[in-house]
């Protein structure tokens, strides 16, 4: 999918800063998250790690206190239908961003965004086509399609990928083995126990975010095979994604990006059908903003999938 693209193919200091300072920062964080996660060597995990990294060197933020509350577009996604091979899959992103500026990595400031304390939203749209996987998408900052950066989702097409994903089993292991011929990001199942578990859970993800319509029974066999992972959390509580929505939050509590840049990247899923929302990104306790010493988990990114239909063509009409 375009967001966790993301994954999946589901993203810069002065006294009165606007977006165009801004601009160069998030678009590398929204350029970034277009990429194919890969692994190094020993198959070390990055390809979330990745995005959250790029994360840091774009602007995002947050005051302390309690968590700024975004803004509610319209929710909720329609049942994506069987489509024809030259019908694209249109799927609209919205996400929130609270006013942090990560220069200084572990000490980011409060950025006074010329009057937008409260951070900003930006959307996104995307258009892949069904049968070839060929991929569109608005640029960053511009309501333009860029037309000339076409490529192919990320696993394959709509349709490959609706099919191959439908046939899963519904046993963790086998389920595991299954997934790791669909999304190949290692060198194998062999290895440290860890390194496993969290190529798994980033297989997980990248179904949840990258296929377009997945069966319900299928939703439900890789929701129960994720807690069969070492490291993976899911939370008690519902959160929110950036549509007001309630979310279960799923992610690994241990990361590169959580030991080097303090941030920890979570997957939202909807607590009763089990279908992808969104994502959060938090600044966790024991980090400085502004100086200080944080004591409690602090929001500074929230993203939510508030369109995925079929379409005729590429265009903004949404």
């Amino acid at each position: 999918m375009d967001e966790m693209q993301t994954l999946g193919e589901f993203r810069a200091d002065a006294p009165a800063a606007d977006r165009a300072r801004l601009a160069p920062g998030h678009e590398r964080l929204l350029a970034e998250q277009g990429r194919k996660p890969r692994f190094r060597g020993n198959w070390k995990l990055t390809a979330l790690g990745a995005a959250a990294a790029v994360a840091a060197a774009a602007v995002l933020s947050t005051q302390l206190g309690p968590d700024p509350a975004p803004p509610r577009p319209q929710t909720g996604t329609e049942a994506v239908s069987q489509p024809r091979d030259g019908q694209w899959i249109y799927r609209k992103v919205v996400e929130w961003q609270a006013p942090l500026n990560f220069v200084n990595d572990l000490n980011p400031t409060t950025d006074d965004r010329a009057g937008r304390p409260d951070g900003w939203t930006h959307e996104s749209e995307s258009w892949t086509q069904y049968g070839s996987g060929k991929l569109m998408r608005t640029l960053p900052q511009s309501k333009q399609i860029d037309r000339h950066g076409i490529t192919t989702a990320n696993g394959g097409s709509p349709k490959a990928l609706r099919g191959r994903i439908a046939k899963l089993p519904d046993e963790p292991a086998a389920l595991f083995r299954a997934l790791s011929t669909i999304f190949p990001l290692g060198s194998g199942g062999a290895g440290e126990q860890s390194l496993v578990d969290s190529a798994n859970y980033h297989r997980v993800v990248m179904a949840f975010t990258e296929v377009d319509e997945i069966p319900p029974k299928v939703r439900e066999s890789l929701f129960r095979a994720l807690g069969t992972l070492s490291g993976v959390t899911v939370s008690k509580q519902p959160v929110e994604d950036a549509a007001g929505r309630p979310a279960l939050a799923v992610y690994e509590a241990v990361t590169d990006t959580t030991r080097s840049l303090n941030l920890r990247r979570e997957l939202l899923i909807d607590p009763t059908t089990h279908t992808y929302l969104g994502e959060r990104t938090l600044y966790l306790a024991g980090g400085k903003l502004d100086g200080k010493v944080t004591t409690k988990d602090t929001l500074v990114r929230r993203s939510a999938l508030v369109a995925n239909k079929v379409v005729d063509d590429h265009s903004l009409r949404s």
